[in-house]
Order: structure tokens, then C-alpha cells, then sequence
């Protein structure tokens, strides 16, 4: 997927950490001019509010996690929009790919 550029409307950024049964690691971040604002009730973003925080910030994660039995691993993916394979942006450049991408990986042993 290197190379490709994907769409993630009205993203969320995230912290990720391991914890005791988890192992998390960041799939991609936004670029280093993007901000997030806590301001949502404003439609305009205004980028030099010093309470936005600087990009690049953390969009998507995947990790793993014990599930208690011998042998056997949990995967799981987290990614900070919840419209990016919508009808509306599926077809949007890398899109569909990424999500084939994911179902395999979580799929695949």
C-alpha cells in the first residue's frame, strides 16, 4: 500500500500502547501539516489555535492479543474514521484496497 493515498473523512486521532494481553502498533498517521481541533462547534478550523494539536497524529492502528488459549492469537484494527469505506469514498484511490488488505491480514493466521 506504500505509494497509494487513502481517504479518511472526519478522522479521529488516537494514543496507542500496549497493554498486558495487547501488542498495537500504528499503521499510518496523518502528515505533519494536519491539526486536530477540539473546537467542533465551529464548521472552520483554525490552524494556528494554539489548542490544536500538531500533526502528524496517529489514524489507524492494528495489533494482537492473547486470547487465553494455547497457541491462539486475536487480531484486530482500529481505524479513527468510521466513513472510509462508505458507498461515498470506497472507491476513493487506495480505499478499497486497504480494506481488502485488512480483512486478509486479520483473516490470515
Amino acid at each position: 500500500m506504500r505509494g497509494n493515498t487513502s481517504g479518511f473523512p472526519l478522522s479521529r486521532s488516537m494514543e496507542i500502547k500496549n497493554g498486558d494481553k495487547t501488542t498495537v502498533e500504528k499503521l499510518f498517521s496523518s502528515s505533519e501539516t494536519s491539526v486536530a481541533t477540539k473546537n467542533l462547534s465551529s464548521p472552520e478550523v483554525d490552524p494556528n489555535d494554539p489548542k490544536n494539536q500538531k500533526g502528524p497524529l496517529t489514524i489507524a492502528a492494528a495489533g494482537s492479543y492473547n486470547t487465553g488459549k494455547e497457541n491462539s492469537q486475536g487480531r484486530f484494527v482500529i481505524i479513527g474514521s468510521s466513513s472510509w469505506t462508505a458507498n461515498s469514498f470506497i472507491n476513493f484511490n487506495g480505499n478499497r484496497d486497504l480494506a481488502l488488505n485488512i480483512m486478509k491480514w486479520l483473516w490470515s493466521d
